[in-house]
């Protein structure tokens, strides 16, 4: 794995580079990470078709099961855990019987979320997704999107600057739900910066150009070009959104992700990491939670944003993750197993000298 030290040009996965990755993740089990961010419930209703209604142009389904699992920055919070972290969340939920529920399910996998306020004047955000079969239909959301008052960001704050001094890394997830107000976010950073410790962010298109600082900004090169507003057309678009964000957040690195194909860009660099043919990857609900909280473990063991990138990439091929927080979750065993596959197949990536 040449161009992981930094030279540049393609580069393969190989066997000596894949163990090297291999004990990056068995060190995830050392780390703790704070996360701070939207957490919220995700309802799903499982039907199957019967008939179409006399009364509207609609289907008539049969009701099968539902379930209920952590949603948002709860679900990264989930995933860290299932990566074998210590895991403590900060943010809000409704002083409600979604909130309590959500709450009860977070401790007993054992995250800490004494960090969590519940709030009386909002309600606990709620995204029910209506499937038939095996198709989602559409998705409600019960929610409220108006930013958190000025005296309740900084009782969030506060709670940050309890945990900080003992995280190994910081995680800013934003879902545009208004927990992570422009005001939190800098004073985030400011204490993170004071203590050594290190943000990555993954912030909605609203609040991308609030994350100045941070150590690592993930993001879709969808949400990355409406921020930006740049096009995509080619590839030349893409890197020019990435060196855009580059330089205006002044990050050491960006790293965005498109149907599958990742870039990195860092200062003078980008690395082009596309979809491995050693396993399947679908976009799968909760697979930008998976690609996040292993980067983000990644970069807390000291990997460099190639390595944590390549670790993000063997993430994408870990198995159904979108009802998955009540399962025996086996991560680790499945992110090492997949860059074992990648080696296998000598995963070709590409780093390239930006002029």
């Amino acid at each position: 794995m040449p161009a992981a030290g930094g030279s540049t040009g393609s580069a393969a996965l190989d066997e000596e580079s894949a163990s090297k990755l291999t004990t990056i993740v068995d060190n995830f089990q050392s780390k703790e990470v704070v996360i701070l961010g939207d957490a919220m419930v995700d309802y799903y209703v499982y039907t199957e078709a019967r008939k179409l209604s006399r009364e509207a142009p609609v289907i008539v389904s049969d009701y099968i099961s539902e379930s209920v699992s952590a949603g948002g920055a709860a679900h990264l919070a989930t995933v860290a855990k299932g990566l074998g972290a210590k895991v403590s969340l900060i943010g809000v939920v409704g002083h409600d019987s979604q909130g309590e529920s959500l709450l009860s399910k977070l401790e007993r996998s054992g995250i800490d979320v004494s960090g969590v306020l519940s709030l009386t004047a909002r309600p606990t955000c709620v995204k029910q997704r209506i499937y038939v079969g095996r198709r989602q239909y559409f998705r409600i959301d019960r929610e409220e999107r108006r930013p958190i008052d000025e005296p309740t960001a900084n009782e969030l704050s506060g709670k940050l600057r309890d945990r900080a001094p003992n995280a190994s890394i910081v995680v800013l997830s934003d879902h545009d739900k208004g927990s992570l107000t422009p005001s939190l976010i800098n004073s985030t950073l400011r204490i993170c910066q004071a203590l050594g410790k290190s943000v990555i962010g993954r912030p909605k298109v609203d609040h991308l150009f609030d994350f100045g600082g941070v150590n690592s900004l993930l993001s879709s090169v969808r949400e990355a070009s409406e921020a930006t507003g740049i096009s995509v057309i080619n590839d030349t678009s893409i890197r020019n959104i990435g060196f855009n964000i580059l330089s205006r957040l002044e990050t050491p690195s960006v790293h965005l992700r498109d149907s599958g194909n990742s870039f990195l860009f860092e200062p003078n660099k980008v690395g082009y990491f596309p979809t491995p043919g050693a396993f399947s990857v679908s976009e799968k609900v909760g697979l930008r939670d998976l690609i996040a909280a292993s980067y983000a473990l990644a970069c807390a063991c000291s990997a460099s944003p190639v390595e944590a990138s390549l670790i993000a990439k063997a993430a994408e091929g870990i198995g159904g993750t979108s009802t998955a927080n009540g399962r025996d979750i086996g991560y680790p065993e499945e992110l090492k197993a997949n860059l074992a596959k990648m080696s296998s197949e000598r995963y070709a990536y590409k780093i390239v000298q930006a002029r």
